[in-house]
């Protein structure tokens, strides 16, 4: 997983099944509101700049910390390297690892007074998610769902793939692709609702995205600042069927 520059994903419990790289600028991970669980199944990489992240952090690979402020504790089952002096680890917030601590370009003491050695650290296990398959074009046709057009309030999509590329905000959209990608650009400020492409991935540029998106091949935010927030399918879905 990547992420831009300067993108939040202010989501309070993250299961991430490889390894993840901050690069360059202020993207944060977790949420400051409501902090949860951050499971990273491979290694933890920020790099130039400066984010925080929020919420209890299990790693099971080595984490590389550069430019980043800790708000939670961090489990890493592998190697900790520090890379700045201005690496923050808040209040009662602690760092446990099972590998070599290495420290570089003067790493504040009372920073490195909260990483501790442990023989082991908290393990976890990767949920077995399925991806919901589709229902047929007829079923989808008779509760309004269109093939296309510009995104709008209240708009469902039901399509091969699907791409917009100018508009404004849009709410309670719901857009699936069944067979391709799902890519919303164009100088969008707000879109919310339900992104589903089971064989494909989705791809936003805009100012910020909230609701549930569903993709086997990946989420890609490709803005600056962009701030995307997930909710709970029944926000924007309240029938199961």
């Amino acid at each position: 997983a990547y992420s831009n520059l300067g993108a939040s994903i202010a989501v309070s419990n993250i299961y991430i099944n490889g390894y993840v790289a901050l690069r360059s600028g202020s993207a944060s991970l977790g949420s400051p509101t409501n902090p949860g669980r951050i499971y990273i199944n491979g290694d933890l990489t920020t790099s130039i700049g400066y984010r925080s992240i929020y919420g209890d952090v299990h790693v099971n690979g080595n984490c590389d910390l550069e430019g980043v402020c800790i708000y939670d504790n961090v489990y890493v089952n592998g190697d900790l390297t520090l890379r700045r002096e201005d690496t923050g680890i808040v209040d009662d917030a602690r760092i446990y690892y099972t590998g070599t601590l290495t420290a570089l370009n003067n790493v504040n003491e009372s920073t490195l007074a909260k990483c501790s050695h442990q023989p082991t650290v908290p393990g976890f296990t990767m949920p077995d998610l399925k991806i919901p398959s589709v229902k047929s074009a007829d079923w989808y046709a008779a509760r309004g769902y269109v093939p296309g057009g510009d995104l709008k309030d209240n708009l469902k999509i039901f399509a091969d793939s699907y791409t917009s590329t100018s508009g404004n905000s849009a709410s309670n959209v719901i857009i699936i692709a069944t067979d391709g990608d799902i890519s919303i650009t164009g100088g969008w400020s707000t879109v919310t609702g339900v992104f589903f492409a089971p064989n494909g991935k989705v791809t936003f540029s805009g100012g910020s995205l909230e609701g549930v998106v569903i993709a086997s091949e990946g989420f890609f935010v490709n803005s600056w600042g962009t701030e995307v927030t997930f909710k709970n399918i029944a926000e924007y879905i309240s029938d199961p069927d």
